[in-house]
């Protein structure tokens, strides 16, 4: 997976993939009282792309300077590219969407930190 230019440490999933509903339905009745369907599809999808911690090991995680860059494109709403198998999307960062912790062994801060948690993305 590739957001933004960044490629994503191959343990970071789109948590919730195949939970979105493909399509937007309505139920409506004629004067005859019959049920009429409408099922609309959803063109935009949101990506909880999740970076879990399991215990001392990470599943996956994000850099800090990955968190960065995202913090920043959320403040200024700015679209960027996610590449998620060869296919790709335009996604702004849903505010308040980031959600991480860090992973650290030592004081020092450097671009190259570890963190896990979830950063929401939704299609424009």
């Amino acid at each position: 997976m590739i957001i933004g230019g960044y490629i994503l440490h191959p343990g970071v999933i789109w948590e919730d993939e195949f939970t979105q509903a493909a399509a937007s339905q309505s139920v409506n009745k004629t004067l005859l009282n019959n049920v009429v369907i409408y099922s609309i599809p959803d063109t935009k999808l949101e990506f909880n792309i999740v970076a879990a911690d399991s215990g001392s090991v990470s599943r996956g995680y994000f850099t800090r300077e990955q968190i960065v860059y995202f913090k920043h494109q959320e403040q200024v709403a700015a679209t960027i590219v996610l590449t998620y198998r060869d296919v790709d999307y335009n996604v702004i960062v849903k505010a308040g969407g980031i959600k991480v912790k860090p992973k650290r062994e030592t004081e020092a801060i450097s671009d190259s930190d570890i963190y896990t948690g979830s950063i929401t993305f939704i299609e424009v």
